[in-house]
């Protein structure tokens, strides 16, 4: 996932896009969901060097198991130490802190991983984060990084008030071949390579095997394991 090798094409690069012009217009709730090694992470590191130094980046590399947990993170993270778990308290203690960020100019943002093993409680713990606002602006951002059960869970009818909540969604497809061999390429040349490291054989082989499409992580396993051998 080294933000380096990022390829800023095809689903890549839209996806990208979308979602830093949703942060930087101040939208509060991203989600972006996809098969397993489908550049997720990389996306999200890539996001993160695009913002400024101005904002104030949670990352949370799984998600709590609960709301409450949530929210003690979260408050932890901003240099809280609150005096009561009950969530109203925690939550109210959050939103001094975020109004006083915001006035500075700068922004909060969060970033959970491994969304789609969220539970209802902490799905409705960041429904909750979602609904703090100034006026028109939201206290704080949150992009969800998730595979595709993620989905499944935004689609039951008991998330409607949550689905309504998303300001952008997006899904990374799996790469089809005339983006994986330009995706292949690009990582060759960018390790300092040519394209003659593969024989025309191994290109027709690499396109018998992921005819049908693939993901970044796979891809990149076998022509690894090709090289080396």
């Amino acid at each position: 996932p080294d933000p380096v090798f990022f390829f800023d094409q095809g689903d890549h690069a839209r996806v990208r896009s979308r979602v830093d012009e949703s942060l930087r217009a101040g939208r509060g709730l991203s989600v972006v969901t996809g098969h397993i090694g489908s550049g997720k992470t990389t996306i999200s590191q890539m996001i993160k060097s695009d913002l400024s130094n101005g904002i104030k980046l949670i990352w949370i590399v799984e998600p709590p198991a609960n709301s409450t947990d949530l929210f003690l993170f979260i408050a932890q993270e901003l240099g809280l130490k609150p005096s009561s778990t009950e969530r109203t308290f925690v939550i109210r203690d959050i939103r001094d802190v975020l109004m006083k960020i915001n006035s500075e100019g700068s922004r909060c943002l969060v970033i959970i991983d491994e969304a789609h093993r969220m539970s209802d409680d902490t799905i409705n713990g960041i429904r909750l984060l979602n609904n703090l606002e100034e006026g028109p602006i939201k206290l704080i951002q949150i992009l969800l990084l998730g595979q595709e059960e993620l989905m499944e869970i935004i689609k039951r009818p008991d998330m409607e008030a949550f689905k309504q909540r998303i300001a952008t969604l997006e899904i990374l497809g799996k790469m089809k071949a005339d983006v994986i061999h330009n995706y292949i390429l690009h990582r060759i040349h960018v390790a300092g390579g040519q394209a003659s490291i593969f024989a025309d054989t191994g290109w027709e082989a690499l396109g018998l095997a992921f005819g049908p499409g693939s993901t970044p992580r796979v891809i990149n396993s076998l022509c690894d394991r090709s090289l080396r051998a």
